[in-house]
């Protein structure tokens, strides 16, 4: 595993483990640090990841379930809307006034969430794949850069390929579908120790 520190932190004037970065909100170390979320006044790194990203697929779900039940359902409704309120003027008008624009602002609500947390979902769908974090993927991005200006090539040391990159942040499992549950359990590993592509491959050999 690459348990090899990365230097010392200029801000703590500590040793800082690999993947670790220093959120100035927060003014210290986080292991593993993706982003700091204001949402929830808080860092999203190696302790708290699986649950951001859990609570993005719940959110992803529940605005689909609402524009599904309203384009599939809105015509029931009105017809329900037209036996409980009845059909004269004062009750139709009751109905067009109270009734239909909470369906539709709820509507529209849910459209303009479900484009933002799929785009955002999405992202961080691609970062699990890839075995990255948001920081890190800017820094890669422009190890990048430098390398191919001088001709050659850069990989990510942490990508293991998709699925064990899923496996590092979800944990082992016979049935993918168990990561999407609700669960409090440690993620693994302890934030610090991180196996490279590098040890991956002499693992191999170790195991044979």
């Amino acid at each position: 595993n690459s348990n090899v520190s990365t230097g010392l932190c200029k801000k703590c004037n500590r040793q800082k483990p690999p993947r670790t970065h220093h959120c100035s909100v927060c003014n210290k170390c986080v292991l593993a640090m993706d982003h700091h979320c204001p949402w929830v006044n808080n860092c999203v790194g190696f302790r708290n990841y699986r649950y951001f990203f859990l609570f993005m697929v719940y959110i992803f779900l529940g605005v689909l379930f609402i524009i599904v039940s309203v384009l599939r359902f809105h015509p029931i409704l009105d017809n329900m809307g037209l036996r409980l309120f009845g059909s004269n003027t004062g009750d139709a008008l009751i109905r067009r006034v109270y009734v239909e624009p909470n369906v539709q602002n709820a509507f529209l609500i849910s459209v303009g969430v479900l484009f933002a947390i799929s785009v955002l979902l999405g992202w961080h769908v691609f970062l699990v794949a890839s075995g990255q974090t948001t920081i890190e993927y800017y820094a890669n991005k422009n190890k990048a850069n430098q390398a191919r200006f001088r001709g050659g090539a850069y990989f990510n040391d942490y990508d293991l390929g998709m699925t064990r990159n899923f496996e590092g942040i979800f944990g082992k499992t016979s049935y993918p579908l168990q990561w999407m549950m609700p669960s409090s359990r440690e993620p693994p590993g302890d934030g610090m120790n991180w196996q490279t592509c590098k040890t991956a491959f002499l693992d191999q050999f170790d195991n044979v």
